[in-house]
């Protein structure tokens, strides 16, 4: 990871344009965003989700939550344009930019993605802070509120088919907040591992297990992308989570991980698509 931000740093001297290309669509970025540096060294990041959201059937719908300047839903939207996607980024910074790159695909297709400049959780958010091209929330209970996927959902038709979420250390909190949501339509699931304290540590836990109560497996990726193993066991699953804290010093550290959750009822489908995500690749 030393190395890689050194490379990383090296890379920005030399960048001329602010923007990358995903599946075809032209995607603007602040000029230290590091997708810039990881679309270029760590091709496999984040390319699973396009895959993914293939299988997920056209009358159903999309959640991101932590949307940024939109490359999640661009990769999906290439790869399933006849979904309806739901984007959640609160950042003026990065929700304005994710309306730029998401107008041409929304122009393609009837404006079916949506896009809310709001938060995602239980809590109370006080303020965001930004760094390397994301946003970090910190909770206060003075702070403002935010929606739940359970309220936000509560009035739509249609069933969701994919939740994915990355808000950098508090994706358990975001699924905590659509316990119904999940419970009802048993979406797949995507989200990011972070662990930066006991507190976290304990309510991942209690996600992971409320998850593995409905039904759950799990598909486990590294940060940038590659697929690691299945689990079909909660101790398994826990003893990634415990990865996270036993190397809490830099350059030791493992940032996060992805789990990929699906129901046993579509658990065979994922080992399916993985099996040609990594011989494709």
């Amino acid at each position: 990871m030393f190395i890689s931000k050194i490379l990383y740093k090296a890379y920005l001297l030399g960048v001329k344009n602010k923007f990358i290309y995903i599946n075809g669509y032209k995607l603007l970025l602040p000029y230290s965003h590091p997708l810039m540096f990881i679309n270029r060294f760590y091709p496999l990041y984040d390319l699973f989700i396009g895959d993914l959201a293939k299988i997920i059937p056209s009358d159903q719908y999309v959640i991101d939550v932590g949307a940024n300047v939109g490359d999640s839903i661009l990769r999906m939207f290439s790869k399933n344009p006849s979904l309806t996607y739901f984007g959640f980024e609160p950042v003026s910074q990065f929700f304005d930019l994710a309306k730029i790159n998401l107008s041409a695909a929304n122009k393609i297709n009837s404006k079916k993605i949506n896009l809310n400049k709001i938060s995602v959780g239980t809590s109370n958010v006080s303020s965001f802070s930004i760094s390397n091209g994301t946003a970090r929330k910190s909770d206060s209970p003075n702070g403002n509120s935010q929606v739940s996927l359970d309220d936000f959902t509560l009035n739509l038709d249609s069933r969701c088919g994919l939740i994915k979420v990355d808000t950098d250390g508090f994706d358990w909190d975001v699924l905590k907040s659509g316990h119904n949501l999940i419970s009802n339509d048993l979406p797949f699931l995507f989200f990011e591992a972070q662990v930066d304290s006991d507190a976290h540590y304990q309510s991942y836990l209690e996600q992971i297990h409320f998850l593995f109560q409905l039904g759950y497996c799990f598909s486990i990726f590294d940060n940038l992308g590659n697929f690691i193993c299945h689990c079909k066991d909660y101790l398994s699953v826990l003893n990634f989570l415990k990865l996270l804290k036993m190397a809490p010093v830099y350059p030791f550290k493992i940032p996060y991980f992805d789990f990929c959750a699906s129901h046993e009822t579509k658990f065979d489908e994922i080992v399916e698509i993985v099996e040609k995500f990594n011989a494709t690749r």
